[in-house]
């Protein structure tokens, strides 16, 4: 309850832009779990995303990959590091560029413990996940601000 007083917000994904609707998807088999989940976001804010698009989101790549960050004095790994990348843009129904796609990277770190291995998957999907919402709300900014620039022009 205290939250609410002192102005606390959970971030969320900016309104889709009603001039941008119904939006599409293309995207690149790499691109598909970005976009299963942006078309989520997208249908839970009551964007309509089926019909002649007046706007065509553009998954080029998404990509990651678990790295070593450290290793433990005996050699053994001790921590993890995970990098996400993904290329968004976003087309007008003719293709022409509205935001000109545009890579969004990440990384998370996490220690890692060879008695919890399926617990440190879990985690590392749980990271997975929450870089790919940080990329849609990034990319969603984008879209919101393009539209409003472009509607005081």
């Amino acid at each position: 309850m205290s939250l609410q007083g002192c102005g606390f917000q959970l971030r969320s994904a900016p309104a889709w832009p009603p001039s941008l609707q119904p939006v599409t998807t293309e995207t690149v088999p790499q691109g598909r779990d970005f976009t299963q989940l942006l078309r989520r976001v997208l249908s839970e804010q009551g964007v309509q995303l089926d019909g002649v698009s007046a706007s065509r989101v553009v998954v080029k790549d998404e990509e990651y990959q678990r790295s070593v960050q450290s290793l433990d004095v005996e050699g053994r790994v001790s921590e993890y590091q995970v990098n996400y990348q993904v290329k968004v843009g976003l087309n007008d129904r003719a293709g022409q560029a509205l935001v000109e796609i545009e890579r969004y990277s990440y990384q998370r770190s996490y220690a890692y413990d060879p008695t919890r291995a399926l617990g440190h998957e879990w985690q590392q999907q749980e990271m997975i996940e929450r870089m790919r919402q940080q990329a849609i709300e990034e990319f969603m900014q984008r879209v919101a601000l393009s539209e409003l620039a472009g509607s005081k022009q």
